[in-house]
Protein backbone atom coordinates (compact mmCIF):
# COMPACT_ATOMS: atom_id res chain seq x y z
CA UNK A 1 0.00 0.00 0.00
CA UNK A 2 1.10 3.55 -0.60
CA UNK A 3 2.81 5.54 2.13
CA UNK A 4 2.29 9.15 0.99
CA UNK A 5 2.47 12.77 2.09
CA UNK A 6 1.05 15.70 0.17
CA UNK A 7 2.67 18.53 -1.76
CA UNK A 8 0.69 21.59 -2.79
CA UNK A 9 -0.27 22.17 -6.43
CA UNK A 10 2.02 25.15 -6.77
CA UNK A 11 5.10 23.43 -5.38
CA UNK A 12 7.42 22.26 -8.16
CA UNK A 13 10.28 21.16 -5.88
CA UNK A 14 10.63 17.44 -5.20
CA UNK A 15 12.58 15.46 -2.66
CA UNK A 16 14.00 12.06 -3.65
CA UNK A 17 11.26 9.46 -3.84
CA UNK A 18 8.61 8.36 -6.30
CA UNK A 19 6.00 10.77 -7.54
CA UNK A 20 2.43 9.55 -7.36
CA UNK A 21 -0.22 11.86 -8.74
CA UNK A 22 -3.68 11.41 -7.23
CA UNK A 23 -6.45 13.69 -8.36
CA UNK A 24 -5.05 17.21 -8.43
CA UNK A 25 -2.30 16.62 -5.88
CA UNK A 26 1.33 15.69 -6.35
CA UNK A 27 2.50 13.25 -3.74
CA UNK A 28 5.73 11.54 -2.77
CA UNK A 29 6.04 7.83 -2.20
CA UNK A 30 9.23 6.31 -0.84
CA UNK A 31 10.39 3.41 -3.03
CA UNK A 32 10.25 0.07 -1.28
CA UNK A 33 13.28 -2.12 -1.92
CA UNK A 34 13.80 -5.41 -0.13
CA UNK A 35 17.29 -6.23 1.20
CA UNK A 36 17.57 -8.86 -1.55
CA UNK A 37 16.86 -6.38 -4.34
CA UNK A 38 19.24 -3.84 -2.82
CA UNK A 39 21.98 -6.47 -2.59
CA UNK A 40 21.64 -7.45 -6.26
CA UNK A 41 21.26 -3.84 -7.38
CA UNK A 42 24.47 -2.86 -5.58
CA UNK A 43 26.49 -5.80 -6.89
CA UNK A 44 29.43 -4.59 -8.96
CA UNK A 45 28.86 -4.69 -12.73
CA UNK A 46 31.17 -7.21 -14.32
CA UNK A 47 31.27 -9.61 -17.22
CA UNK A 48 29.98 -12.13 -17.61
CA UNK A 49 26.97 -11.66 -15.33
CA UNK A 50 24.48 -14.51 -15.50
CA UNK A 51 20.82 -14.47 -14.42
CA UNK A 52 18.86 -17.71 -14.45
CA UNK A 53 15.11 -17.49 -13.78
CA UNK A 54 13.33 -20.82 -13.44
CA UNK A 55 9.72 -21.75 -12.64
CA UNK A 56 9.28 -24.35 -9.92
CA UNK A 57 6.60 -26.91 -10.65
CA UNK A 58 4.73 -28.77 -7.88
CA UNK A 59 6.38 -31.98 -9.05
CA UNK A 60 9.78 -30.48 -8.17
CA UNK A 61 9.18 -31.69 -4.65
CA UNK A 62 10.59 -34.91 -6.00
CA UNK A 63 14.34 -34.57 -5.63
CA UNK A 64 15.31 -36.42 -8.84
CA UNK A 65 12.98 -34.36 -11.06
CA UNK A 66 14.15 -31.09 -9.51
CA UNK A 67 17.81 -32.05 -10.03
CA UNK A 68 17.16 -32.91 -13.69
CA UNK A 69 15.37 -29.64 -14.37
CA UNK A 70 18.17 -27.64 -12.75
CA UNK A 71 20.79 -29.50 -14.77
CA UNK A 72 18.96 -28.66 -18.00
CA UNK A 73 18.84 -25.00 -16.96
CA UNK A 74 22.60 -25.06 -16.26
CA UNK A 75 23.28 -26.53 -19.71
CA UNK A 76 21.21 -23.79 -21.35
CA UNK A 77 23.09 -21.16 -19.37
CA UNK A 78 26.43 -22.60 -20.53
CA UNK A 79 25.31 -22.44 -24.16
CA UNK A 80 24.15 -18.84 -23.72
CA UNK A 81 27.45 -17.80 -22.11
CA UNK A 82 29.44 -19.30 -24.98
CA UNK A 83 27.59 -17.07 -27.43
CA UNK A 84 29.40 -14.03 -26.06
CA UNK A 85 32.51 -15.21 -24.18
CA UNK A 86 35.45 -17.53 -24.58
CA UNK A 87 35.38 -20.88 -22.82
CA UNK A 88 38.02 -19.88 -20.25
CA UNK A 89 35.84 -16.85 -19.30
CA UNK A 90 32.71 -18.98 -19.03
CA UNK A 91 34.20 -21.85 -17.05
CA UNK A 92 34.35 -20.14 -13.60
CA UNK A 93 30.74 -18.95 -13.98
CA UNK A 94 29.51 -22.39 -15.01
CA UNK A 95 31.38 -24.03 -12.13
CA UNK A 96 29.75 -21.63 -9.68
CA UNK A 97 26.36 -22.37 -11.20
CA UNK A 98 26.85 -26.12 -10.95
CA UNK A 99 27.94 -25.84 -7.33
CA UNK A 100 24.98 -23.65 -6.38
CA UNK A 101 22.56 -26.01 -8.12
CA UNK A 102 24.01 -29.00 -6.27
CA UNK A 103 23.36 -27.22 -2.95
CA UNK A 104 19.81 -26.05 -3.69
CA UNK A 105 16.99 -27.38 -1.51
CA UNK A 106 13.64 -26.19 -2.86
CA UNK A 107 11.24 -24.92 -0.17
CA UNK A 108 7.63 -26.06 -0.20
CA UNK A 109 5.17 -24.07 -2.36
CA UNK A 110 7.69 -21.65 -3.87
CA UNK A 111 6.82 -20.73 -7.46
CA UNK A 112 10.14 -19.53 -8.86
CA UNK A 113 13.91 -19.53 -8.55
CA UNK A 114 16.40 -16.77 -9.39
CA UNK A 115 20.15 -17.40 -9.58
CA UNK A 116 22.62 -14.53 -10.04
CA UNK A 117 26.32 -15.18 -10.74
CA UNK A 118 29.25 -13.02 -11.80
CA UNK A 119 33.01 -13.27 -11.16
CA UNK A 120 32.49 -11.44 -7.82
CA UNK A 121 28.92 -12.32 -6.85
CA UNK A 122 26.61 -15.30 -6.39
CA UNK A 123 23.13 -15.54 -4.85
CA UNK A 124 20.04 -17.76 -5.00
CA UNK A 125 16.50 -16.49 -4.30
CA UNK A 126 13.18 -18.31 -4.13
CA UNK A 127 10.09 -16.47 -5.38
CA UNK A 128 6.44 -16.65 -4.40
CA UNK A 129 5.14 -15.41 -7.75
CA UNK A 130 5.06 -17.59 -10.90
CA UNK A 131 7.84 -16.89 -13.44
CA UNK A 132 8.83 -17.92 -16.94
CA UNK A 133 12.16 -19.57 -17.67
CA UNK A 134 14.87 -17.11 -18.73
CA UNK A 135 18.63 -17.13 -19.09
CA UNK A 136 20.21 -13.67 -19.40
CA UNK A 137 23.88 -12.91 -20.02
CA UNK A 138 24.79 -9.26 -19.44
CA UNK A 139 27.04 -6.97 -17.43
CA UNK A 140 24.33 -6.59 -14.74
CA UNK A 141 21.62 -8.79 -13.27
CA UNK A 142 17.97 -9.29 -14.21
CA UNK A 143 16.14 -7.88 -11.18
CA UNK A 144 12.66 -7.57 -12.73
CA UNK A 145 11.46 -10.88 -11.24
CA UNK A 146 12.73 -10.00 -7.76
CA UNK A 147 11.05 -6.62 -7.95
CA UNK A 148 7.77 -8.02 -9.28
CA UNK A 149 7.78 -10.65 -6.54
CA UNK A 150 8.24 -7.95 -3.88
CA UNK A 151 5.58 -5.68 -5.40
CA UNK A 152 2.90 -8.31 -5.88
CA UNK A 153 3.09 -10.23 -2.62
CA UNK A 154 0.90 -8.92 0.21
CA UNK A 155 1.84 -10.04 3.75
CA UNK A 156 -1.21 -11.79 5.17
CA UNK A 157 -2.56 -13.33 8.34
CA UNK A 158 -5.50 -15.67 7.88
CA UNK A 159 -7.46 -16.25 11.07
CA UNK A 160 -9.86 -19.24 10.97
CA UNK A 161 -12.42 -18.98 13.76
CA UNK A 162 -15.13 -21.34 14.90
CA UNK A 163 -17.13 -21.75 18.05
CA UNK A 164 -14.49 -24.24 19.22
CA UNK A 165 -11.01 -23.42 17.91
CA UNK A 166 -8.76 -20.91 16.19
CA UNK A 167 -6.22 -21.58 13.43
CA UNK A 168 -3.85 -18.95 12.02
CA UNK A 169 -1.90 -18.99 8.74
CA UNK A 170 0.92 -16.57 7.86
CA UNK A 171 2.23 -15.84 4.37
CA UNK A 172 0.86 -14.15 1.28
CA UNK A 173 -1.56 -14.81 -1.56
CA UNK A 174 0.79 -17.40 -3.06
CA UNK A 175 2.17 -19.22 -0.04
CA UNK A 176 0.67 -19.91 3.39
CA UNK A 177 1.91 -21.79 6.42
CA UNK A 178 -0.03 -22.61 9.57
CA UNK A 179 1.60 -21.25 12.72
CA UNK A 180 1.36 -22.17 16.37
CA UNK A 181 -0.06 -19.54 18.70
CA UNK A 182 1.26 -18.55 22.11
CA UNK A 183 -2.27 -18.84 23.51
CA UNK A 184 -4.59 -21.78 24.06
CA UNK A 185 -6.28 -22.41 20.71
CA UNK A 186 -9.41 -24.20 21.97
CA UNK A 187 -12.41 -22.42 23.49
CA UNK A 188 -12.71 -25.20 26.09
CA UNK A 189 -9.45 -24.05 27.66
CA UNK A 190 -11.25 -20.89 28.82
CA UNK A 191 -14.21 -22.55 30.55
CA UNK A 192 -12.62 -22.27 33.99
CA UNK A 193 -12.13 -18.53 33.46
CA UNK A 194 -15.91 -17.98 33.34
CA UNK A 195 -18.31 -17.63 36.31
CA UNK A 196 -19.47 -20.86 37.97
CA UNK A 197 -22.29 -22.67 36.23
CA UNK A 198 -25.80 -22.17 37.57
CA UNK A 199 -29.02 -24.07 36.97
CA UNK A 200 -30.92 -21.33 35.17
CA UNK A 201 -30.82 -21.90 31.39
CA UNK A 202 -30.53 -18.25 30.49
CA UNK A 203 -27.62 -17.93 32.90
CA UNK A 204 -25.92 -20.91 31.21
CA UNK A 205 -26.36 -19.28 27.80
CA UNK A 206 -24.84 -16.09 29.14
CA UNK A 207 -21.97 -18.08 30.66
CA UNK A 208 -21.27 -19.74 27.31
CA UNK A 209 -21.18 -16.31 25.65
CA UNK A 210 -18.73 -15.09 28.29
CA UNK A 211 -16.46 -18.06 27.59
CA UNK A 212 -16.52 -17.36 23.83
CA UNK A 213 -15.83 -13.65 24.33
CA UNK A 214 -12.92 -14.45 26.65
CA UNK A 215 -11.55 -16.78 23.97
CA UNK A 216 -11.92 -14.06 21.30
CA UNK A 217 -10.24 -11.44 23.53
CA UNK A 218 -7.19 -13.71 23.85
CA UNK A 219 -7.08 -14.17 20.07
CA UNK A 220 -7.25 -10.41 19.56
CA UNK A 221 -4.37 -9.87 22.00
CA UNK A 222 -2.36 -12.55 20.19
CA UNK A 223 -2.91 -10.60 16.96
CA UNK A 224 -1.01 -7.73 18.61
CA UNK A 225 2.07 -9.93 18.85
CA UNK A 226 1.72 -11.36 15.35
CA UNK A 227 1.22 -7.95 13.72
CA UNK A 228 4.13 -6.46 15.65
CA UNK A 229 6.36 -9.22 14.27
CA UNK A 230 5.21 -8.66 10.68
CA UNK A 231 2.71 -5.95 9.70
CA UNK A 232 0.09 -7.76 7.61
CA UNK A 233 -3.42 -7.53 6.27
CA UNK A 234 -5.81 -9.83 8.15
CA UNK A 235 -8.51 -12.02 6.63
CA UNK A 236 -11.08 -13.54 9.00
CA UNK A 237 -12.81 -16.82 8.14
CA UNK A 238 -15.66 -18.28 10.15
CA UNK A 239 -19.40 -18.41 10.94
CA UNK A 240 -21.16 -15.06 10.67
CA UNK A 241 -22.04 -14.86 14.38
CA UNK A 242 -18.48 -15.60 15.57
CA UNK A 243 -17.01 -13.04 13.18
CA UNK A 244 -19.61 -10.51 14.31
CA UNK A 245 -18.68 -11.08 17.95
CA UNK A 246 -14.99 -10.71 17.13
CA UNK A 247 -15.57 -7.48 15.20
CA UNK A 248 -17.35 -5.93 18.22
CA UNK A 249 -14.38 -6.45 20.54
CA UNK A 250 -11.35 -6.40 18.24
CA UNK A 251 -8.81 -3.58 18.28
CA UNK A 252 -7.63 -4.57 14.78
CA UNK A 253 -10.63 -3.85 12.59
CA UNK A 254 -8.57 -1.36 10.56
CA UNK A 255 -6.21 -4.15 9.49
CA UNK A 256 -8.96 -6.69 8.71
CA UNK A 257 -9.29 -6.79 4.94
CA UNK A 258 -12.29 -9.12 4.71
CA UNK A 259 -14.76 -11.15 6.76
CA UNK A 260 -15.39 -14.43 4.91
CA UNK A 261 -18.42 -16.24 6.29
CA UNK A 262 -18.62 -20.03 6.40
CA UNK A 263 -17.27 -23.10 8.12
CA UNK A 264 -13.54 -23.27 7.32
CA UNK A 265 -12.42 -25.13 10.43
CA UNK A 266 -11.08 -28.03 8.33
CA UNK A 267 -10.17 -26.07 5.17
CA UNK A 268 -6.85 -26.95 3.54
CA UNK A 269 -4.26 -24.45 2.30
CA UNK A 270 -5.29 -24.68 -1.37
CA UNK A 271 -8.89 -23.81 -0.49
CA UNK A 272 -7.76 -20.86 1.61
CA UNK A 273 -5.45 -19.60 -1.16
CA UNK A 274 -8.29 -19.67 -3.71
CA UNK A 275 -10.60 -17.73 -1.39
CA UNK A 276 -7.83 -15.25 -0.58
CA UNK A 277 -7.12 -14.63 -4.27
CA UNK A 278 -10.76 -13.72 -4.90
CA UNK A 279 -10.80 -11.16 -2.08
CA UNK A 280 -7.48 -9.60 -3.09
CA UNK A 281 -8.44 -9.05 -6.73
CA UNK A 282 -10.30 -5.75 -5.98
CA UNK A 283 -7.14 -4.44 -4.29
CA UNK A 284 -5.07 -5.18 -7.40
CA UNK A 285 -7.70 -3.52 -9.62
CA UNK A 286 -7.86 -0.42 -7.43
CA UNK A 287 -4.08 -0.13 -7.33
CA UNK A 288 -3.84 -0.29 -11.13
CA UNK A 289 -6.63 2.27 -11.53
CA UNK A 290 -4.75 4.57 -9.15
CA UNK A 291 -1.60 4.24 -11.24
CA UNK A 292 -3.50 4.96 -14.46
CA UNK A 293 -4.96 8.13 -12.92
CA UNK A 294 -1.45 9.10 -11.87
CA UNK A 295 -0.14 8.71 -15.43
CA UNK A 296 -3.06 10.64 -16.95
CA UNK A 297 -2.50 13.51 -14.53
CA UNK A 298 1.26 13.45 -15.14
CA UNK A 299 0.65 13.64 -18.89
CA UNK A 300 -1.53 16.71 -18.36
CA UNK A 301 1.27 18.35 -16.38
CA UNK A 302 3.94 17.37 -18.94
CA UNK A 303 5.67 15.33 -16.27
CA UNK A 304 5.76 12.11 -18.24
CA UNK A 305 7.93 10.16 -20.67
CA UNK A 306 6.09 7.65 -22.86
CA UNK A 307 7.52 4.80 -24.90
CA UNK A 308 10.86 3.09 -24.51
CA UNK A 309 12.98 5.82 -26.18
CA UNK A 310 11.69 8.69 -24.00
CA UNK A 311 11.72 6.51 -20.90
CA UNK A 312 15.30 5.38 -21.46
CA UNK A 313 16.55 8.93 -21.99
CA UNK A 314 14.83 10.26 -18.86
CA UNK A 315 15.88 7.26 -16.75
CA UNK A 316 19.50 7.61 -17.91
CA UNK A 317 19.49 11.29 -16.90
CA UNK A 318 18.18 10.47 -13.43
CA UNK A 319 14.86 12.21 -14.09
CA UNK A 320 12.56 9.30 -13.32
CA UNK A 321 10.60 8.96 -10.09
CA UNK A 322 7.90 6.42 -10.96
CA UNK A 323 8.23 3.89 -13.76
CA UNK A 324 5.05 2.04 -14.72
CA UNK A 325 5.48 -0.91 -17.04
CA UNK A 326 3.31 -3.71 -18.36
CA UNK A 327 4.28 -6.97 -16.70
CA UNK A 328 5.48 -8.76 -19.85
CA UNK A 329 6.69 -5.80 -21.90
CA UNK A 330 10.25 -6.20 -23.18
CA UNK A 331 12.26 -4.31 -25.77
CA UNK A 332 15.45 -6.00 -26.91
CA UNK A 333 18.03 -4.06 -28.84
CA UNK A 334 21.50 -4.69 -30.21
CA UNK A 335 24.35 -2.85 -28.56
CA UNK A 336 26.66 -1.17 -31.07
CA UNK A 337 29.76 -3.31 -31.57
CA UNK A 338 32.13 -0.65 -30.35
CA UNK A 339 30.26 -0.54 -27.01
CA UNK A 340 30.17 -4.26 -26.33
CA UNK A 341 33.83 -5.10 -26.10
CA UNK A 342 33.01 -8.49 -27.63
CA UNK A 343 35.56 -10.21 -29.79
CA UNK A 344 33.15 -11.36 -32.52
CA UNK A 345 31.32 -8.63 -34.47
CA UNK A 346 29.18 -11.32 -36.12
CA UNK A 347 27.79 -12.35 -32.74
CA UNK A 348 26.41 -9.07 -31.30
CA UNK A 349 25.33 -8.72 -27.70
CA UNK A 350 21.56 -8.23 -27.29
CA UNK A 351 20.09 -6.52 -24.24
CA UNK A 352 16.59 -5.92 -22.88
CA UNK A 353 16.53 -2.16 -22.44
CA UNK A 354 13.39 -2.29 -20.26
CA UNK A 355 15.34 -4.13 -17.58
CA UNK A 356 18.15 -1.61 -17.88
CA UNK A 357 15.61 1.21 -17.44
CA UNK A 358 14.21 -0.45 -14.32
CA UNK A 359 17.71 -0.60 -12.86
CA UNK A 360 18.44 3.04 -13.71
CA UNK A 361 15.21 4.28 -12.10
CA UNK A 362 15.92 2.34 -8.91
CA UNK A 363 19.52 3.52 -8.76
CA UNK A 364 18.41 7.15 -8.91
CA UNK A 365 15.95 6.67 -6.03
CA UNK A 366 12.78 6.12 -8.06
CA UNK A 367 10.21 3.37 -7.85
CA UNK A 368 8.74 0.84 -10.27
CA UNK A 369 5.21 -0.52 -10.54
CA UNK A 370 3.80 -3.23 -12.81
CA UNK A 371 0.36 -3.39 -14.41
CA UNK A 372 -1.45 -5.95 -16.54
CA UNK A 373 -0.52 -6.29 -20.20
CA UNK A 374 -2.46 -3.93 -22.48
CA UNK A 375 -3.29 -1.31 -19.83
CA UNK A 376 -0.55 1.04 -21.06
CA UNK A 377 -1.33 0.79 -24.76
CA UNK A 378 -1.93 4.56 -24.94
CA UNK A 379 1.47 5.10 -23.28
CA UNK A 380 3.33 2.70 -25.62
CA UNK A 381 3.42 0.02 -22.88
CA UNK A 382 5.86 1.87 -20.61
CA UNK A 383 5.73 5.29 -18.94
CA UNK A 384 7.91 7.27 -16.56
CA UNK A 385 6.72 10.09 -14.29
CA UNK A 386 9.42 12.76 -14.18
CA UNK A 387 10.22 14.68 -11.04
CA UNK A 388 10.15 18.07 -12.73
CA UNK A 389 8.41 19.42 -15.84
CA UNK A 390 10.17 19.86 -19.17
Amino acid sequence: MFKITGIGDGDQSFDPGSVVILGSDLRIMEPVLTPEITEVLNAAHSRPSLSVILPLEPRFSLKAEAAQSLKIAADKAHVELLKYYQDDECRPIVQKLQRLISEIRIPFMKKGLAIFISPEFERVFFLDTPVEEKVIVDESFEIRELLYNAKQTIPLLLVILSGKTCRVFRGNQYNLKEIRLQIRESVYAYVNDAPERVANFSDMTARKQIVVENFLHHIDRELDNLLNETPSAVLLFGPEKILGDFKKLSRHNDTIMAHIHGNYEEADINTLLKLTSVHLEPIKTARQQELMRALDDAAGRKLIAMGINEVWNSASDGKGRLLVIEKNYHFTYQLPFEQTGESDPLNPHMRDITDAAIERVLRYGGDVEFVDDGLLENFEHIALVRYYPL
